[in-house]
């Protein structure tokens, strides 16, 4: 136990006070947190007067094989939990991703390693940048308990959505969104229909090739728009869209010189494969070392 600078050392009278015994000891005492403050110092006087209840046998001694036997049922079940976690987190992250497995296959392999060729594009030639439609209304009246239409923001982040609404969309979705009055950190791809907000502004595609951005083109369009606005903009220089339709993106290309959404297709969903490959080992990691930390304490 530490209160302030101070360490309390609490070593058992009773050599039958095992690493067991000792976590469930520690778990009754956890209540000390609420007792003790900065303002309410523990001292070595007061807890030492402590009292806590404990199994006993049937000689009024401590259970000392019912507590290992708690705690080893419950570090089972942490480790149960963690795997229930892992399998519930991984459904849902192939779920939003409209994946079915994160394996890589070799053809998946070989795509992130291969370096196509690329040209510069403007992002005015490519999108019709404009302000998103709005209500005209406060926001009382605007958000609403139990609404779900998302309404968009100037906020940096959640997808830049503030609150949700009753009222219809005023957008649809896929489309690209920013503020122009904060900075590349409000630079989002918005999948669902939704509501404008002053100062959000959308991008849509234009051109013959209006109808090949996809919720993938253009996930990479976001990651490449933040790149070129980064430090550019603050609260001070506004972030408009005409600075947005001067700036220029480098996008992969066919033989032909046209945009390669074929491409630009399979390399996201690869990286959105190794994104969730990589939180998934992280899991398991967070398994192996409750399992590791466990068969420390069960060992010694």
């Amino acid at each position: 136990m530490v209160t302030h600078a101070r360490v309390f050392a609490m070593l058992p009278k009773d050599n039958r006070f095992g690493r067991w015994a000792l976590l469930y000891v520690a778990a009754l005492l956890s209540y000390c947190r609420q007792v003790y403050s900065f303002s309410s110092m523990a001292t070595w006087r007061g807890v030492q007067d402590k009292r806590v209840s404990l199994p006993v046998t049937e000689h009024g001694e401590p259970d000392f094989a019912y507590m290992e036997s708690i705690i080893r049922t419950l570090e089972r079940e942490r480790i149960d939990d963690l795997r229930t976690e892992r399998e519930r987190m991984l459904k849902a992250y192939l779920q939003v991703s409209g994946l079915t497995s994160c394996s890589l296959t070799a053809e998946e392999k070989s795509l992130l390693e291969w370096v196509p060729s690329h040209q510069s594009f403007c992002l005015g030639d490519l999108f019709d940048i404009h302000p998103t439609a709005a209500y005209k209304m406060t926001n009382e009246h605007l958000f609403a308990q139990g609404g779900q239409t998302p309404v968009l923001s100037n906020g940096s982040s959640g997808n830049g959505i503030a609150g949700y609404s009753s009222l219809h969309p005023t957008e649809s979705g896929g489309k690209i969104t920013f503020s122009d009055t904060t900075t590349d950190a409000a630079i989002f791809y918005q999948p669902d229909d939704f509501i404008g907000y002053p100062h959000v502004q959308g991008l849509y595609p234009k051109g013959d090739e209006a109808e090949k951005w996809n919720a993938e083109s253009l996930l990479y369009v976001v990651a490449l728009f933040r790149k070129c606005a980064r430090g550019r903009f603050d609260y001070a220089t506004k972030f408009t869209r005409k600075l947005a339709a001067a700036m220029t993106i480098t996008l992969p290309v066919t033989e032909q010189g046209e945009i390669d959404f074929a491409y630009i297709h399979a390399y996201i969903r690869a990286i959105m494969k190794e994104a969730v490959c990589k939180v998934v080992a992280w899991k398991d990691r967070e398994i192996a070392v409750t399992q590791q930390i466990c068969s420390s304490t069960l060992q010694s």
